[in-house]
């Protein structure tokens, strides 16, 4: 177990729903939701146990990696607060506010070592010099997702490549562009998602398209031909950069040209309804599975459907029996 810094209160606020105490049910154990990523074709939660003494929570034991396509069932309830996540410097190291948190899943102090500068995670501006973040000034593709026949244009460091469409729930991913920092690759995704009119964001069509096969030989050919198109363009393109202060390492002309296809995610191919969004405060009902960063359950005969990354930050209660199939 990790040791806490001496002085520190390292007890949570006693998190309550409105409508009574998470301890009512004895047969759940409290776990700080630490992280949710894809460890190749499932999705994984890190969670850190809990123990209650008269009210706060104490950390107690060494992080779990628990792969969510291996239950058979899940019976949980997560509290609506967040709380940070702390830090890892080789193992998990506790936050030492223990406040909750809105907007990130770590607070300033804890994020400051990775990244002192927030906002070039979403909005980078660090091309005349960098804020200390370690991706800022990594490698970065521009890329073409697919998800059915809709089409999603992003960014993401380029060792990542793999990691960002499982994330996403994509069923093919295409490099459009390399490019030498984040900066840069964020100017050219806006250059190209205004240009030809492609969002750049991912919205709910995982879950639209799941109450049908994905036609992955026609997903295929439109983004080829996308692909082609920007290729045929891209001089339009590479002028509008130099007076943008941006570094671009390859454009289409000299990519390869084959797409990435995704999966197969640990889901059916179709599902006979497009389930219902719920909240992940009360998550009970049998696994059906997951695609990106949503968890579909059958409750109430029912299908339903859950963000998994919405649990980063929570303090969620699950019967230990629970974890693992029937």
């Amino acid at each position: 177990m990790v040791a806490f810094p001496e002085g520190v209160n390292i007890g949570f606020p006693f998190v309550r729903y409105q409508d009574g105490s998470l301890t009512d049910e004895a047969s759940r154990s409290p776990f700080h939701v630490l992280g949710h990523s894809w460890a190749g074709a499932s999705p994984v939660l890190a969670l850190r146990p809990l123990r209650e003494e008269g009210g706060p929570l104490f950390y107690e034991g060494e992080v779990l990696e628990l792969e969510l396509s291996s239950f058979g069932r899940i019976d949980m309830r997560a509290g609506r607060e967040v709380f940070c996540t702390g830090r890892w410097e080789g193992e998990h190291v506790p936050c030492p506010g223990r406040e909750p948190y809105e907007g990130f899943s770590r607070c300033r102090e804890c994020m400051a070592p990775e990244i002192p500068d927030p906002s070039c995670v979403f909005e980078p501006h660090c091309h005349m010099g960098t804020c200390g973040a370690f991706f800022c000034q990594a490698e970065h593709v521009v890329y073409l997702a697919m998800f059915g026949r809709r089409m999603k244009v992003g960014l993401t460091q380029a060792s990542r490549v793999i990691e960002r469409g499982m994330e996403q729930g994509a069923d093919l991913m295409m490099v459009l562009a390399r490019t030498q920092d984040r900066y840069s690759a964020r100017a050219l995704e806006n250059l190209i998602s205004r240009r030809y009119r492609i969002s750049q964001f991912s919205s709910d069509a995982v879950l639209k398209g799941l109450e049908r096969p994905t036609p992955i030989a026609e997903v295929k050919n439109l983004a080829l031909a996308f692909f082609e198109r920007v290729r045929r363009e891209q001089i339009a393109i590479s002028d509008l950069f130099p007076s943008r202060g941006t570094s671009v390492a390859a454009l289409p002309r000299d990519l390869p040209s084959e797409p990435l296809i995704m999966g197969p995610y640990p889901i059916p191919e179709r599902l006979e309804a497009a389930p219902r969004r719920i909240p992940p405060e009360i998550v009970r009902g049998e696994v059906v599975g997951f695609k990106g960063k949503w968890g579909v359950i059958r409750s109430n005969g029912s299908l339903a459907a859950f963000k998994t990354g919405d649990l980063v930050g929570r303090i969620a209660y699950m019967d230990p029996s629970s974890l693992g199939n029937d």
